[in-house]
């Protein structure tokens, strides 16, 4: 009996073992898949890359709903300077403000669903020819957590619709558009629930009279969980973006901070917050 018990939960381990490894490989082909429609034409392309200083603020605001479900209203701007050497102030110029209302469906501990429909607002700034405009995104997310000795790490797809409309005029444009992101979470104290924060993340898009790649971005922060209610995450950003020129890309880069409060006691799992931009 004891044995056929042992043998049970090694195979029950391997399976699950399995699994997140069979996660981890499906993550990383259909990222590979995307990577040569999106650099097919790269070869050919004297891309040039300008560095923009930046800077993003968020603060959210969860709360519980019923059984599985909860829900987080996130309100973030974003500021920039021009390119390096016109304006190096990452202050100089309101980028954005944007209202991100979520609901979320906690599967399990490790497995949470979400949707999204947001309102942003784009300011013009006028040394690189962005125009005043409004955009209202469509999202659904999925994220996938696999606890680890040393923290944890996840996996986390996004499909969205972009729908801008620049001030004055009656157009509106719709992007579709992919985000695969790999995040690890390391455990540097237990006390607060202090950790490191990694990840990174690559965007498609498809959009006429452009080319299929979007934004390719990296993150790393330091996370300090205040007690059940209050959590929150300071680290830099470094993000390429392909210019609507199709033939510059834009280096984005700067400090970001991001703050949640939570509403009553929490009964699901919370990833620590970050600056979740563009």
């Amino acid at each position: 009996m004891k044995t056929q018990i042992i043998d049970f939960a090694v195979t029950a381990t391997c399976k699950v073992g399995r699994e997140m490894k069979c996660r981890q490989y499906m993550f990383v082909f259909t990222t590979l898949l995307l990577l040569p429609p999106i650099s097919v034409t790269a070869q050919e392309t004297d891309y040039e890359f300008r560095g923009i200083p930046a800077s993003i603020e968020e603060f959210d605001m969860g709360f519980d709903l019923k059984g599985k479900w909860t829900g987080q209203v996130d309100l973030q701007t974003v500021t920039q300077g021009a390119y390096l050497g016109v304006n190096n102030n990452p202050f100089a110029y309101w980028q954005r403000a944007h209202i991100r209302p979520w609901i979320q469906y906690h599967q399990s501990k490790t497995t949470m669903l979400a949707a999204s429909v947001s309102w942003m607002k784009r300011y013009s700034v006028p040394p690189l020819g962005n125009k005043r405009g409004d955009e209202v995104r469509l999202t659904l997310m999925g994220n996938f957590t696999q606890p680890t000795s040393w923290g944890s790490f996840y996996e986390q797809v996004r499909g969205e619709i972009k729908n801008n409309k620049s001030d004055g005029s009656n157009d509106w444009t719709h992007t579709p558009r992919l985000r695969l992101r790999l995040g690890q979470n390391f455990n540097v104290k237990e006390s607060h629930q202090q950790k490191l924060l990694v990840y990174e993340e690559i965007m498609a898009k498809y959009k006429e009279h452009s080319k299929g790649f979007d934004i390719l971005r990296f993150f790393g922060g330091y996370s300090y969980t205040k007690n059940a209610k209050w959590a929150i995450t300071a680290g830099f950003i470094l993000q390429f973006q392909l210019n609507r020129n199709n033939t510059n890309v834009d280096v984005y880069f700067g400090p970001s901070v991001a703050m949640r409060y939570h509403f009553g006691k929490s009964k699901h799992p919370q990833p620590p917050p970050d600056p979740d931009i563009d």
